[in-house]
């Protein structure tokens, strides 16, 4: 996906509902820790960030 999209692919999202579920993930951390925390998020166990 060309940089120049970016900008609109980011306008388009919406935040979820309240029948929708999900998490936020922050993207400032090591890759480890994101992707620990994401897995374990949706496995049911604790996330990093408690």
């Amino acid at each position: 996906m060309p940089v120049s999209l970016m900008d609109s692919q980011l306008a388009d999202l919406e935040t979820l509902g309240p029948d929708e579920p999900g998490f936020v993930v922050d993207i400032d951390r090591p890759v480890d820790a994101i992707l620990a925390d994401a897995v374990a998020r949706l496995t049911g166990g604790t996330s990093a960030a408690g």
